[in-house]
């Protein structure tokens, strides 16, 4: 963490008055809770909405799983708006509000993998006490089309995911502080890039199924390291991204597509947990059954280099050096020690065989995340796991300081603006109190 400045009495002084003066004006972001609404959140539906009552499917028993007790609903229609105007098909699937008025249930949005949109999307937790997100980005869906075209998970897509998880946070019967993004293969570019981008999102923590890391991953540019070219598959990823790997196109225009689309660039700075579900066998990437010996390393440079899950590892290693405050790999049962670091050499214990043999590994890391305790609110920046006047003196310390000031603290700048200024300020005061 930042080296820290001890506050003086001078400080600790500022900050009281600092405290004292906008506390009462911040009241309603300090004691801001989820506004009242209506059966289904005042959300109106058009005609192509629909709502659907099912009663609790059984399913077969998870490790730890409670038990199926609610009977669910299903609501979807265009419920959310992008920042760019464009209505988003989603659907939520939840216990029906009509038997559980005043409950609060742990939620979790989903991001698909490839460029799959979520219209079909169910996790089977409702029943069991979860309200799922699922959405058509912009430019996807079949039955139900988004507005907007396709962005293949830059920016616009990652703005997309934003709105969402603000809906679903919005939402009466979602708990607050217990929110989550669940993202399978691909989506990790929508996921990191949301969350990296805006780290005060109230995401609790994010599930990686097997994503590709960066550019050379997506564009399955690992396959055409070996001698055989009947594996080869980075002509396919062009066809679907339209882009070739920075390695066979190092233009500044390839360059800049690629710069919205690798997860590698923005998930060191995301600030909630993450945990990696990864088999031996990844679902995309050699080796696999087939094609076993895939292993190159060393190697010369970033255009010759593979390990077998070196893309689960470089993503664990920046999420853990990172902001994120807990990282880990796999279920559990597997061993795996929270934030470590792992290389070649040392790697952690993957799922045996492929991630589609381990069928509740998703569910049952879904229920393990929702039970961890809430996240600290930002603005703890001696690192004592609560946010008080000390916390506040050290803003104070850097207040009205930019990045490549003498006194700016990064640290400090809880929005990521490039300068400690009020709103950082705000957002400190309104966790003010916490205590872990």
């Amino acid at each position: 963490m930042y080296a820290q400045k001890e506050p003086t009495g001078r400080g600790a002084y500022a900050a009281l008055i600092i405290l004292l003066t906008f506390a009462a004006p911040l009241g309603v972001v300090v004691a801001a809770g989820q506004p009242p609404a209506a059966c289904d959140g005042g959300v109106t539906r058009d005609a192509s909405g629909d709502r659907s009552v099912m009663a609790a499917t059984p399913l077969n028993s998870t490790v730890g799983a409670p038990p199926r007790t609610y009977e669910t609903e299903t609501i979807a229609g265009y419920l959310v708006t992008a920042p760019n105007g464009n209505r988003l098909w989603t659907k939520i699937i939840q216990p029906r509000h009509d038997l559980y008025a005043g409950q609060r249930f742990p939620a979790i949005v989903v991001v698909p993998g490839g460029l799959s949109p979520g219209e079909e999307g169910d996790l089977h937790l409702a029943a069991d006490g979860f309200v799922e997100f699922h959405f058509n980005a912009e430019g996807r869906g079949v039955t139900h089309p988004s507005e907007g075209v396709e962005d293949r998970n830059g920016f616009v897509h990652q703005d997309d995911l934003r709105a969402v998880i603000e809906f679903a946070d919005s939402r009466p019967n979602v708990q607050a502080d217990n929110l989550g993004v669940l993202t399978g293969s691909y989506g990790i570019t929508m996921g990191a890039g949301c969350l990296g981008r805006y780290p005060l999102l109230p995401v609790k923590y994010l599930i990686d199924r097997e994503g590709p890391s960066d550019n050379f991953v997506t564009s399955y540019e690992p396959w055409a390291l070996d001698d055989d070219p009947g594996n080869d598959r980075h002509v396919f990823a062009h066809n679907v991204f339209g882009h070739w790997s920075l390695c066979r196109d190092s233009s500044p225009a390839n360059e800049a597509w690629w710069s919205q689309r690798e997860a590698t660039r923005y998930i060191g700075n995301m600030r909630c947990r993450y945990l990696r579900l990864q088999a031996e066998w990844d679902h995309a990437q050699p080796p696999n059954a087939d094609w076993p010996g895939f292993d190159f390393w060393p190697c010369d440079d970033d255009c010759s280099c593979w390990y077998p899950c070196k893309h689960a590892i470089d993503l664990v290693n920046l999420a853990t050096l990172g902001r994120s405050p807990w990282t880990r790999v796999n279920g559990p049962e597997l061993g795996n020690a929270p934030d470590t670091l792992y290389d070649h050499d040392h790697p952690p214990v993957w799922y045996t065989g492929r991630l589609v043999n381990h069928p509740y590994a998703e569910t049952d890391a879904i229920r393990e995340m929702a039970a961890m305790p809430p996240l600290t609110p930002p603005g703890d920046l001696d690192g004592d796991d609560d946010i008080d006047l000390a916390d506040l003196a050290l803003l104070l310390a850097a207040y009205f300081t930019c990045d490549g000031e003498a006194d700016y603290n990064p640290e400090a700048d809880l929005d990521d603006s490039g300068c400690v200024d009020l709103a950082d300020v705000s957002i400190l005061l309104a966790g003010y109190g916490f205590a872990g």
